[in-house]
């Protein structure tokens, strides 16, 4: 009776060391291991990354002209031709400082191109 006790004890501690592992310690939230106080109520918390505003400008000469600008100009005038920008497959700017002007050349999802002859200044 003495060795089935010791027997049964070893194997109780050997079953409880086993499931306590895997119930507290294979959880892995974020690289992170989980013990057991909080296991259940583990919040997983974000550092919100801050981006980096950016701003582009193009500087001929005196001018300057900032890049947003430049794109907002575009879509402008493409919704002023009743062009719907979601069906729109590439949009390609090409800016000239020297005469501060921008050309644009549209193509849509079925292939017909969109272009303005006139350029727009700024």
């Amino acid at each position: 009776m003495l060795y089935w006790g010791v027997g049964f004890s070893i194997w109780y501690a050997w079953r409880r060391h086993i499931i306590w592992k895997i119930l507290f310690y294979w959880p892995d939230v974020n690289g992170k291991k989980l013990d057991k106080y909080n296991q259940f109520n583990y919040t997983i918390t974000h550092k919100e990354e801050k981006l980096m505003k950016t701003k582009i400008q193009v500087q001929f000469g005196t001018n300057g002209v900032d890049v947003k600008d430049i794109e907002k100009a575009v879509k402008e005038d493409l919704k002023a031709k009743e062009v719907v920008l979601n069906k729109l497959d590439t949009l390609d700017i090409y800016f000239k400082p020297a005469e501060n002007a921008v050309y644009y050349v549209a193509t849509d999802k079925a292939g017909k191109e969109i272009k303005n002859d006139d350029a727009i200044s700024f």
